[in-house]
């Protein structure tokens, strides 16, 4: 017999059925509609979870050298996930603005524009989801979330006033968690804006309420590196040694742990920081990371002060490592070299060597130490290598020139006797070099020769001729002129002999050797005069003050620079850049804070060089009385004084303000190569006045990101134009309504309006338009600037673009018809054309009466004007080779541009490669956009054709090809022969 509670269960269920039974109407839709959008949001999450399962597989590349972010940045990865999430979320809002899910919804849309890289959109519903929602952890998250966009944004004070307000607000109530992970947030925007201080003391705070064990790894490491920045070596160690315990993944150990070892050698620790890095060395995890490991301990051995140690771990990080070396590691392994050979070996040619390598390797900044410039290192000492070589060679002729002449002639038996020897040592080391094994038998050819076939000496037969040379050359090539010179082993013996014995092979002449023209010294170069050798003593005294000025302005040595100075006074009293190095005597101690020598050294410059404007500068000054008759000041001397004096004023002036200085100097001066110079470098300060301002970083994204998103809607368009034209072209196909054919009409006939690039262009306002006046300025009135070139490029990129013609009045005659039910366009005749649904394009956007890219005409309308290119319609279907249709591409200003943004030219010159050329296989849209760039020549030792190609796929574009009145896309075949450029020093 059932127990009581069965009948109550029983019961209750009954009374369950007849409850639905009496209301199933109600109850069944309302459970429908809650199915409906329950499945709808489940598969929108379900494709986000899949998008961002994708995101999280990326390989996150860090760069331990720079503020890393706590929250990883979006990467190109599971794109169509997160289009599909938006999709369904914004249909699940459209058909459900009612559900619980609403709030959750836009949440996940946001996150999925941030995902796609579409910061502005997803800010915007981390907007939306703050205002609407009533969940205050969704109102926190949308804030945290909001704050990334902008982190990605680069608005970095917008971030911090945001944080800031959203801190203080009573709208939120923030649990810890919550505020935690906002405070890291705002620590980066605090890094970004260079607050390390209050950056470090709010990672503090936050961390330790942080739960996720990825963000709290990272947010250690971050701690790590600005209190690194700050020199608390010890407190970074400790930061990055937490970073392990979070459990992260296994680079951000490698790296924390490659830091800890970092810490220890900037701590003076350095045999910690040795056996650190050997530890790390034989972990088997750390294979693939080796040559780093490696690099770190050469900086270490070369920190304790044993250079041949250092030396030798360099090299096997660049020659004896199992794979190779990441570019930044090859950097900085050169660099490491460099300064190696330039302070411990004093071997100025081998480091400008490295530090030339250096800067060919340097392609990444972002993946390099903060102030790693080797590009600019390496140009000045290239010039140092240079004249330190000049100089060595002037001291050398003019000690051979002072010698009597008795004396002169003895040391000169002497070197030429060992040059001799020299050059014979290395001519037969060639021959060993060159020694190739060859089949010498003439019995081999016998057959050939008596055939007859080949004619006299094989001359019909290439192969065979070539053969009998080779064998001839390994008999008879190089044979030593002695008795019985024509047997074979009497040969062969003697030169064996002659190789192991030094002294027999002096004895032995080779054929080659009987004329010793080639290796005679070239005496011609020695001042045997006394007017040649006052000549080359000025000389040397200009090498050496060059060498000074590069201790004195690239080198940052005032102290080498002034010992070079003050031995050019000593050593050569008579010479006419003593006063100049007097001069800069006195300025490096007025710098350093010595005024009492300063004014020492412009006494003298008084009394031995009054005449000179050094002398009349130095007396305005320090207020020095000149009793002298006014000597006439030219007027190049006046503008060159004016000029270095201007320099050191603006020195210590904001960007802005040193700028214009340096413009009015320019517009005043009309004649001299210092005008030129001083607007140049105006042009210069007013970028970095500009790249500081967030509100210019702001509007430059914006136009650049509108640029992009544009030409992706062109690109969609063009496809949905060849589909159209297919489906028009193809008289098999019926269509069942004549709305369809004229919808498709009309997607052929459509074009994109194109965004107002005028009023989004970014470099307006009064700083750009000084920028604008200043290279209009150089290219008007100095065509022979040494960097004229640059001068174009940069107008060329800050040009204002036309201010695009007002649109016509509408015709009022005849006013559009209105669709009848309101769900389409009418068409010509007033018919309702369907709007049909395309994925990520709007209904407007193929309304045939939206600037078509054939204009409507009737047949009694009168002819047109023809369409210009641009104008003309899109046909992508075919690809042709530009050399088949006898067109050559028009790249306007782009391609010169592309070179110049290269660098090429300039690091050509500054490798003294005196011309190059390079070929290319260009692939142009049907647009006129850059679609792929091939080179032809192959990989060059200097990595020359790539840095071409990375700018040609930025900045290239061509006039469009035009085949039977439509745009088509073209391959062409490019040439670009190349000078060098001149130095900018």
């Amino acid at each position: 017999m059932p127990n009581k509670k069965t009948l109550i269960l029983i019961g209750l269920v009954s009374v369950f059925a007849l409850s639905v039974a009496g209301c199933s109407g109600s109850l069944g839709s309302a459970w429908t509609n809650f199915n409906s959008y329950f499945n709808t949001f489940y598969n929108t999450k379900q494709s986000f979870d899949r998008g961002y399962r994708q995101f999280e597989n990326q390989v996150d590349r860090i760069n331990p050298e720079r503020p890393i972010r706590i929250h990883r940045s979006p990467m190109r990865s599971g794109v169509a996930e997160f289009e599909d999430t938006i999709q369904r979320g914004s249909d699940l809002l459209l058909r459900f603005p009612g559900s619980r899910y609403v709030d959750d919804t836009v949440f996940l849309i946001g996150k999925s524009f941030f995902f796609l890289q579409n910061y502005f959109n997803a800010e915007q519903k981390f907007i939306e989801l703050y205002s609407v929602t009533g969940s205050s952890q969704l109102q926190q998250q949308a804030v945290i979330w909001r704050a990334r966009a902008m982190l990605e944004m680069e608005r970095h004070n917008d971030g911090i006033n945001y944080l800031i307000a959203m801190f203080d607000s009573p709208e939120i109530e923030w649990d810890r968690r919550s505020r935690a992970e906002a405070e890291l947030l705002m620590a980066q925007f605090l890094v970004k804006t260079n607050q390390w201080e209050e950056a470090g003391r709010l990672l503090f705070e936050a961390l330790p309420h942080v739960r996720d064990n990825e963000l709290r790894a990272r947010g250690f490491f971050l701690s790590g590196q600005i209190l690194e920045f700050l020199e608390e070596y010890q407190a970074a160690y400790d930061a990055f040694d937490r970073v392990r315990r979070s459990n992260p993944y296994y680079q951000m150990i490698y790296f924390s742990e490659l830091k800890k070892g970092v810490m220890l050698r900037k701590m003076g620790r350095y045999d910690e920081s040795r056996r650190h890095f050997a530890s790390m060395a034989r972990d088997n995890n750390n294979f693939e990371f080796l040559a780093e490991i490696n690099f770190q301990q050469a900086r270490t051995l070369h920190a304790m002060g044993r250079p041949n140690e250092a030396r030798e771990m360099y090299r096997e990080v660049l020659y004896f490592s199992f794979r190779t070396p990441a570019r930044e590691v090859l950097a900085q392994t050169h660099y490491g070299l460099a300064d190696l050979y330039r302070f411990d070996f004093r071997n100025y040619q081998l480091a400008a060597a490295h530090y030339d390598t250096a800067a060919r390797n340097t392609s990444d900044l972002e993946m390099l130490p903060r102030g790693f410039d080797a590009r600019s290192v390496s140009r000045d000492f290239s010039n140092f290598a240079r004249l330190n070589i000049e100089k060595a060679k002037m001291d050398s002729l003019l000690w051979l020139g002072n010698l009597p002449p008795a004396r002169f002639d003895s040391v000169i038996t002497v070197i030429q006797e060992d040059y001799r020897r020299q050059m014979r040592a290395a001519e037969r080391e060639r021959r060993r070099e060159s020694g190739r094994i060859v089949n010498v038998n003439p019995a081999d050819l016998q057959g050939a020769a008596e055939s007859g076939d080949n004619g006299f000496l094989f001359h019909l037969n290439r192969q065979l001729m070539s053969q009998a040379s080779m064998q001839f050359q390994a008999l008879w090539d190089g044979r030593p002129l002695v008795d019985n010179w024509r047997r074979m082993d009497v040969v062969r013996r003697t030169i064996v002999a002659a190789e192991e014995d030094e002294e027999l092979a002096e004895e032995i002449i080779f054929v080659e050797e009987m004329t010793f023209d080639e290796y005679e010294l070239d005496l011609t170069e020695i001042p045997r005069t006394r007017a040649a050798r006052d000549d080359m003593r000025r000389k040397l005294a200009q090498t050496k003050y060059e060498i000074g000025n590069l201790y004195f302005f690239s080198f940052n040595q005032p102290d080498s620079a002034r010992s070079y100075f003050s031995r050019i006074v000593s050593d050569f009293p008579s010479a006419e850049i003593v006063p100049q190095a007097m001069f800069s005597i006195s300025e490096i101690l007025y710098r350093s804070g010595n005024e009492d020598e300063a004014v020492e050294w412009a006494v003298k410059i008084a009394d031995n060089h009054p005449d000179t404007p050094y002398a009349r500068r130095l007396a305005n000054r320090f207020e020095l009385p000149l009793s002298l008759v006014p000597v006439p000041v030219s007027e190049n001397e006046r503008i060159q004084l004016e000029y270095h004096e201007l320099l050191r004023e603006v020195a210590e002036l904001p960007p802005l303000e040193a700028g214009q200085a340096l413009m009015a100097f320019g517009k005043a001066d009309t004649l001299s190569s210092y005008a030129a110079e001083a607007l140049f470098n105006a042009v210069r300060l007013f970028a970095e006045h500009e790249n500081n301002n967030d509100e210019f970083a702001e509007r430059r994204r914006t136009f650049e990101q509108t640029r992009r998103d544009f030409d992706l809607k062109q690109d969609e368009l063009s496809v949905l134009q060849d589909s159209a034209r297919v489906m028009l072209s193809d008289t098999t196909h019926v269509f069942e309504e004549e709305s369809l054919r004229d919808f498709w009409q009309s997607i052929a006939d459509s074009t994109l309006a194109e965004p107002d690039y005028y009023t989004l262009f970014p470099y307006r306002g009064d700083v750009w338009d000084d920028a604008r006046a200043s290279l209009n300025l150089i290219t008007e009135k100095h065509t022979g600037f040494r960097l004229i070139n640059r001068v174009r490029s940069l107008q060329d990129a800050i040009r204002l673009p036309a201010e695009p013609e007002p649109d016509p009045e509408p015709d009022e005659e005849e006013p559009a018809a209105e669709p009848a039910d309101g769900t389409g366009t009418p068409d010509e005749e007033g018919e309702s054309v369907p709007d049909l649904a395309i994925p990520g394009m709007t209904s407007g956007m193929f309304n045939p009466n939206i600037r078509p890219d054939r204009p409507q005409r009737s047949e009694s309308s009168p002819e047109s004007e023809p369409l210009r290119p641009d104008e003309m319609p899109v046909n992508s279907t075919t690809v042709y080779e530009a050399a088949d249709l006898g067109i050559t591409a028009d790249f306007g200003i782009t391609l010169e541009h592309a070179i110049e943004q290269s660098g090429v030219r300039h690091m050509m010159g500054s490798m003294n490669i005196v011309e190059a050329s390079f070929s290319f296989r260009v692939h142009i849209t049907a647009e006129g956009y850059t679609e792929r760039v091939t080179p032809l020549d192959g990989d060059d030792e200097f990595g020359f054709s790539q840095m071409l190609q990375n700018q040609m796929l930025e900045v290239l574009a061509a006039e469009p090809a035009v085949v039977n009145g439509e745009r088509v896309p073209v391959i062409y075949i490019i040439e670009i022969p190349l000078t060098a450029a001149e130095s900018d020093d």
